[in-house]
């Protein structure tokens, strides 16, 4: 074999869960990791193997064989449930040699990357992109198949009839999952900070730019942020219909508690003034 042929590797990075708290996770990994913080844990399996656990809930495994990567999502479920429907995503990582053809440092693709001197810095980079990725994938899909279609349905049905056929309890329920959806991509993606290398070295910012461009991550950030600011009105809406049924049935109790104040007294009058019978 070509001792200069370039060497490929797959990345393949899942979102499993909500917010992780990292430090039980690695409770139930056999080995230590070789670094660790509040916003991930690094662990390296071989001289070219390695997985990143990502407190948004997402893993990324480089070169490591499906097999083993039960073990790390297995920690996963023993800490949090896993996602009924797994977003993932496969990318292949090919390292080139310096008589390779390819002018620039890298060189992005569909479903792959070609980069010079593959160092675990720029491993690293490429697996944080594709796991804020796959996370970004699965507040997608919440937003489009749970909230907005559910959303799309009460402006029709309003639109129409000028009612919904959703219950009080129903209505209830779906603001409470808008403010949760909403609450969880805050405190759960926008907290991903571009790594501090990019500030010192061009290259590594050209890639971590181009890779963030390639995955449409900031483009998919504001459609979300749109998506939300229409289902936002929506309940909105929904939040003055439930003030405006609870007064409604406040204003009917109130009216009964009147009428009973009223009739109460004529009631107990006609009552008295009826003949007595005697036996």
């Amino acid at each position: 074999m070509d001792s200069l042929a370039p060497a490929s590797f797959v990345l393949k990075a899942l979102h499993l869960s909500t917010r992780l708290a990292l430090k039980q996770v690695a409770t139930y990994i056999p080995i230590s990791a070789a670094n660790s913080s509040g916003s991930e844990l690094e662990y390296q399996l071989g001289e070219r193997s390695f997985v990143f656990i990502y407190n948004f809930g997402a893993i990324a495994f480089f070169n490591v064989a499906e097999e083993e990567q039960q073990t790390y999502i297995k920690a996963i479920s023993n800490v949090s449930p896993v996602n009924p429907q797994v977003t993932s995503e496969d990318f292949k990582i090919v390292e080139v040699n310096e008589a390779d053809p390819v002018s620039q440092k890298h060189d992005l693709t569909f479903d792959s990357i070609r980069i010079r001197e593959l160092t675990l810095k720029k491993i690293k980079l490429v697996a944080d992109i594709i796991a804020e990725s796959t996370a970004i994938e699965y507040f997608e899909q919440i937003v489009e198949r749970d909230l907005l279609t559910e959303s799309r349905s009460i402006s029709r049905s309003l639109r129409s009839s000028g009612k919904t056929s959703l219950s009080m309890k129903d209505m209830a329920r779906f603001v409470g999952t808008c403010l949760a959806t909403k609450q969880d991509i805050i405190s759960e993606l926008y907290v991903v900070d571009s790594p501090e290398e990019t500030w010192e070295d061009q290259n590594f910012a050209k890639l971590y730019f181009d890779l963030k461009q390639h995955f449409e991550i900031e483009t998919r950030y504001r459609v979300l942020e749109y998506k939300l600011k229409l289902i936002q009105e929506t309940v909105d809406v929904i939040v003055e219909m439930l003030r405006f049924k609870r007064h409604q049935f406040l204003e009917v109790v109130i009216v009964a508690l009147i009428a009973v104040e009223v009739v109460w007294p004529l009631l107990r009058m006609m009552v008295s003034g009826l003949p007595q019978l005697g036996f």
